[in-house]
């Protein structure tokens, strides 16, 4: 747009008769753009006392006038453009001539945006016309809802539209605004036309908590009553959920989270085809599925197994009494196991176990613990050997099991069907034991089984040897 020219220093064709120019007489402000036809002129070199009238320069009629001149000559007036056309004045005082012409231009202040209707996001803007250079006082616009204020903003020059974000959150709900403006040098204050709009704002998530099940419900805020809720991972394109908002403005929306972890959620609504922004993401802690069917199984003497199905990468945590016993990584395909070793013999005892994933800041997501499964260390079975002397005295022999740090196995040895020992109990030694019966057994035929006892704790019995007791052989008489 051109510079508009203010200043008019020619003199041809002057209404006003016999005109003079003061130098010291002056206007100082309007020129160029002007919001309303009511401006507000102010000046200087006026002799104080008089009256300072503001002339039509093309007719000569008076658009205004002011007792309003201060001791050292400056001056105001409020005056009236006669139309909506351009308008070139002169301010005069009796017995002291007239000041040099300027010329104004009605443009009032716009508001444009945002438009009526339903709308994602308000952003006030319009016309506007502060000035043309960007030294001049600009333009203060504020948005306004009634009395309250939305936004505002000073537009300077030499732009010619505004643009202003609102400075208080807003709700989900209908608006009427108008915006009010005034050039920063003048008093006088206007007024746009009324605008309404609906703001299908960005919802606000409330709950619940960061750390959740796979499943859940998300909540908040902010919605508009009966627009479609989507809830999604971050700003991706991975959908979770998907509900409807109620009255008053409250929305749930159950979530099917793909993979445990820590992640973002964000949510927007549609509402006659109009898509909110999505909100600020709220960070949440995604547990991993609770393990469920774990196996137990006793492999090898003093080996637990653990075993089961989980969330291919997580690592499975195997508790007692809440402290970690032995932990192992789940397989691509969700399979894992691990051995627990070198476990002395024990009663039955409640164990758990979970998974967890990283967290992304150094420490770990757990699943909740599964159902308490029973575990129960068995005393291994011993081996058994049988001899027989000539004394009749059987002799036992085999191999047993020793634990670092615990008390040694035993190992006790009787006929079958026999609640007493048929030899002396006798400690496992480096993995090996031997006794051998007391007294001499009468001839006959035996079966003897053995068992290895831990704490009170007993194995199961060998399977029975069988030992023959041959008469001696008769004497010569």
């Amino acid at each position: 747009m051109a510079m508009m020219d203010t200043d008019d220093d020619s003199e041809k064709d002057e209404p006003l008769e016999e005109m003079q120019v003061r130098a010291e007489f002056e206007i100082l402000s309007p020129s160029g753009y002007v919001p309303e036809r009511i401006f507000h002129v102010s000046g200087r070199g006026a002799r104080p006392g008089g009256t300072v009238v503001i002339y039509d320069d093309s007719n000569a009629d008076g658009l205004g006038w002011s007792y309003d001149i201060n001791d050292d000559g400056d001056w105001t007036v409020d005056a009236v453009m006669p139309s909506d056309a351009d308008l070139t004045y002169r301010a005069g005082q009796s017995g002291h001539g007239f000041t040099r012409p300027r010329k104004i231009v009605r443009r009032p202040t716009t508001l444009t945006q945002p438009t009526s209707g339903y709308v994602a996001q308000a952003v006030f803007g319009g016309e506007c016309y502060p000035g043309e250079r960007p030294t001049d006082p600009g333009m203060h616009i504020r948005v306004l809802e009634g009395t309250t204020e939305l936004a505002s903003v000073t537009a300077v020059g030499p732009g010619t539209t505004w643009q202003v974000r609102p400075t208080v959150p807003l709700t989900s709900r209908a608006y009427t605004v108008r915006a009010e403006y005034k050039v920063q040098s003048s008093p006088l204050l206007s007024y746009t036309d009324y605008v309404s709009f609906e703001l299908i704002g960005a919802l606000i998530i409330t709950g619940p908590a960061t750390d959740q099940e796979m499943s859940f419900t998300l909540s908040g805020t902010n919605g508009t009553p009966g627009a479609s809720v989507d809830a999604w991972i971050d700003l991706g394109d991975v959908h979770v959920g998907n509900d409807t908002v109620g009255t008053g403005g409250a929305w749930s929306v159950n979530v099917q989270m793909p993979r445990p972890g820590p992640t973002l959620l964000v949510a927007d609504q549609t509402y006659r085809g109009v898509t909110s922004q999505r909100n600020v993401g709220r960070a949440f802690k995604i547990k991993p599925p609770k393990l469920t069917n774990i196996q137990v199984t006793y492999p090898s003497p003093g080996t637990v197994k653990f075993s089961g199905v989980g969330y291919g990468g997580a690592r499975v945590d195997i508790l007692s009494g809440g402290t970690l016993q032995v932990d192992t990584a789940v397989n691509n395909d969700g399979s894992w196991s691990v051995d627990w070793l070198d476990q002395p013999p024990s009663a039955a005892r409640q164990m758990n176990a979970r998974q967890g994933v990283p967290d992304g800041m150094g420490g770990w997501i757990y699943s909740n613990t599964s159902d308490n499964f029973t575990v129960t260390v068995p005393v291994p079975v011993p081996s058994l050997s049988v001899t027989v002397g000539a004394d009749r005295k059987p002799a036992f022999s085999g191999f047993g099991h020793s634990w670092p740090d615990q008390p040694a196995a035993q190992i006790e040895v009787r006929r079958v069907g026999e609640s007493t020992p048929a030899a002396p109990i006798v400690d496992v030694r480096n993995d090996r034991w031997s006794t051998a019966a007391t007294e001499a057994w009468n001839p006959g035929t035996y079966s003897v089984e053995a068992r290895q006892l831990f704490n009170g704790i007993s194995s199961q019995v060998t399977e029975p040897q069988t030992l023959i007791i041959r008469p001696p052989p008769p004497t010569a008489e």
